[in-house]
């Protein structure tokens, strides 16, 4: 199962269709990815959440379907001190960031200036701020809010240089301002 997990991977590396447009990609979902992410074995573990990644970025829908597998799969790792997964699981979750955004849709949530407190519905977080526009809070922000904050004060060197990346990505992306990575640098720092 393992070294289907591998060419999966590879298949979903190279493929730029969405997949409501590849039956066949879609179909491995059921059939392998599914199966490895409630294997016992963590390697199979591993292999499926990195496919299962691969395929939210193919489809924003699946994405959001599947978060929850992401954050249950995070909490997981990090409480059983799995360094290796546990960075697996924030790039996935960085990468689905930048691809697809925050929300489910994009009037949802919207960029903020750190400087700006005077909202009181404003999640503070160094890492990612965000104004909420409606007040029935998006699981998905509430998410990259919790991860925000515990792993800036992870004590892990490798978690806090995956951090610093996933920063420069949202920077890069246009997703935060300058000012928004240099407070969250800070953070790190204290």
């Amino acid at each position: 199962m393992l070294k289907c997990l591998s060419i999966i991977r590879c298949v979903l590396q190279c493929t730029q269709e969405h997949l409501r447009d590849n039956t066949s990609v879609s179909g491995l979902l059921e059939s392998f990815i599914y199966p490895g992410i409630r294997s016992p074995h963590p390697v199979l573990n591993s292999a499926a959440l990195e496919c299962l990644g691969l395929c939210c970025i193919l489809d924003r829908n699946l994405a959001s379907e599947q978060i929850s597998v992401f954050h249950k799969a995070l909490e997981l790792a990090f409480n059983s001190s799995d360094e290796e997964l546990t960075i697996i699981v924030l790039k996935i979750l960085f990468d689905l960031a930048i691809w697809h955004g925050i929300s489910r849709s994009p009037n949802h949530v919207h960029p903020v200036d750190v400087q700006d407190r005077s909202t009181s519905n404003i999640i503070i977080v160094p890492l990612l701020l965000f104004r909420m526009t409606e007040t029935k809070a998006d699981p998905e922000t509430d998410l990259l809010a919790s991860i925000a904050t515990k792993y800036l004060d992870c004590t892990n060197e490798a978690i806090l240089t995956l951090t610093a990346e996933g920063l420069v990505k949202l920077m890069m992306s246009g997703m935060m301002k300058n000012t928004e990575v240099n407070n969250a640098g800070d953070r790190i720092g204290e």
